[in-house]
């Protein structure tokens, strides 16, 4: 209860926080009403609880923002749901979406635009890049396509044959149509069709059949009008989902008499493989990059390897070959790189292969490493030798500095004349300078 008067109170509501302030005991049975009225009754605890059922906290809210002043509400005019009464900007405001929905996430137009591809949806607005283009050499893939398979005066237990076709795909469902002759006019049953479907991997199952056992996993029998012997044409549907048969290569269809005492019947079917896509007219699958934005994409591949090689989204051409790119750039470049592009870029001056990030200064007064700032190893000699704290004059500040590492004879760091060595020289050449500017 506690926690449902903490959120009514939270709610987003100038007035009731205003309220809350000013007038505590008003707000505070207003919220009481709010939590009491958006209480859904229950009545077996009528007589149990106070509020005589359960707390709907999202009811209650309701209420409490129902109560609340119209100034709240989405101030932006460019939104959908926009309130020329508010004030106040609640965070509701909506926008339409390219499908013209306010609010919406432009799901709801998504698909396939364009016209070439084989899944082009002319209802789309918003292309959801679930387009497939068409093969090169192939075209579109056919799915959902019909098999024909046919067996003559098969006797009880026997096959009469089996039948391959290249597809690819998850088998979802058979669609049969099955023109039977009951050959030798005796007690055999259309029902007894015993039908085998094998992935490329040998998964199956078995359709159908009397009492001849099947190796595969059972898929349903016929429908009840298959148990006669009256020669004709039968037809139904079967659903294969729950086996999980899928794969890309060849599939086979095996045709049984299921009645093991059957003196002969004569199998003649057509049936549609739901949910799978023709790949080719049989035989081995071509192994390769199937991909069509691969940069070795095979237009003869029926099977994807693996193999596909990417293009770089974007590389930089880096004309002093010190491996950095400048401004200018190549998109979809297919490796390998040539010597002339870089993956890097940041080069400042593309002509000289001594400037790149990371560059070592080289003392010529340029920017070696592109960081916009002229470093001390990137500077070079000083010209201006005596102003020695480099304050732009030299002046006792100077002399002062010297005479501090006078005597010096290693790693000095005010020797005037360059000898390594601070001495009365250095001293001499500053005082010949004083008063200059540098």
């Amino acid at each position: 209860m506690a926690g449902g008067i903490a959120l009514v109170y939270s709610a987003p509501c100038a007035d009731l926080a205003s309220s809350a302030l000013t007038s505590p005991q008003a707000t505070a049975n207003a919220v009481r009403g709010y939590i009491l009225d958006g209480v859904d009754a229950v009545s077996n605890l009528a007589s149990e609880t106070v509020t005589g059922g359960r707390l709907n906290v999202r009811s209650s809210l309701d209420l409490a923002l129902s109560s609340c002043n119209p100034d709240l509400g989405c101030t932006d005019a460019s939104a959908c749901n926009y309130s020329p009464e508010a004030i106040t900007d609640n965070g509701s405001c909506l926008y339409t979406d390219a499908c013209g929905v306010c609010g919406g996430d432009g799901s709801s137009c998504a698909g396939c635009t364009e016209a070439t591809a084989c899944n082009y949806d002319p209802s789309a607005l918003v292309d959801d890049g679930s387009c497939v283009l068409p093969d090169p050499v192939e075209g579109c893939p056919v799915c959902d396509f019909d098999v024909s398979a046919a067996a003559s005066n098969v006797a009880g237990g026997a096959t009469g044959g089996v039948t391959s076709f290249s597809a690819s795909g998850d088998l979802e469902s058979v669609t049969v149509s099955l023109v039977w002759t009951n050959d030798n006019n005796d007690g055999s049953w259309a029902g007894d069709l015993l039908m085998e479907v094998a992935s490329p991997d040998g998964a199956c199952i078995g359709i159908g059949g009397y009492d001849v056992a099947s190796s595969c996993g059972g898929a349903g029998t016929w429908p009840a009008d298959w148990n006669t012997s009256n020669s004709g044409t039968y037809s139904a549907t079967v659903n294969a989902a729950a086996a999980g048969l899928s794969g890309t290569g060849e599939w086979t269809v095996t045709l049984v008499n299921g009645w093991a005492t059957s003196t002969g019947a004569s199998y003649d079917v057509t049936f549609a493989v739901n949910g799978l896509c023709a790949t080719g007219t049989g035989g081995e699958d071509v192994l390769g990059c199937t991909e069509p934005f691969g940069c070795n994409y095979n237009a003869e591949a029926t099977l994807d390897d693996g193999s596909c090689i990417f293009p770089y989204d974007i590389v930089y051409v880096d004309e002093d070959g010190d491996g950095y790119g400048g401004e200018e750039a190549v998109a979809d470049w297919c490796p390998p790189l040539e010597s002339w592009l870089s993956l890097a870029t940041g080069d400042c001056d593309d002509t000289n292969n001594a400037v790149h990030p990371g560059a070592l200064g080289t003392g010529e007064g340029i920017d070696n490493n592109c960081d916009g700032i002229l470093s001390t190893d990137e500077a070079g000699p000083s010209t201006c030798p005596e102003d020695v704290n480099v304050d732009g004059f030299i002046s006792v500040a100077d002399v002062l500095m010297l005479l501090g590492e006078f005597g010096c004879t290693v790693e000095c760091q005010v020797d005037v004349d360059g000898d390594e060595v601070v001495t009365v020289a250095d001293i001499l050449q500053i005082l010949s300078a004083f008063g200059s500017e540098c």
